[in-house]
């Protein structure tokens, strides 16, 4: 159950706010860790895995899967 206040604009900035922070403390200590290597893998490992997932969407999402996926989505 949740309460009123999970629920208000302002917490929901809070939380997100939170997250992002705990994301980028986490970054920090790992670089801190891993060293530079590990910097380097995520700044070029990121854009090469955008590009192979979005030519995998091209590949297996085909026009037919797509139209057909509203309508499964309603019978569930």
């Amino acid at each position: 159950m949740t309460s009123d206040r999970s629920r208000s604009p302002s917490w929901l900035l809070i939380s997100e706010i939170a997250s992002t922070k705990r994301v980028i403390d986490l970054g920090v200590l790992l670089a801190l860790l891993m060293g530079w290597q590990f910097i380097a893998a995520e700044f070029d490992g990121g854009p090469i895995m955008i590009v192979f997932v979005a030519g995998m969407f091209r590949v297996f999402l085909r026009e037919r899967p797509l139209r057909l996926a509203p309508r499964g989505a309603s019978r569930s």
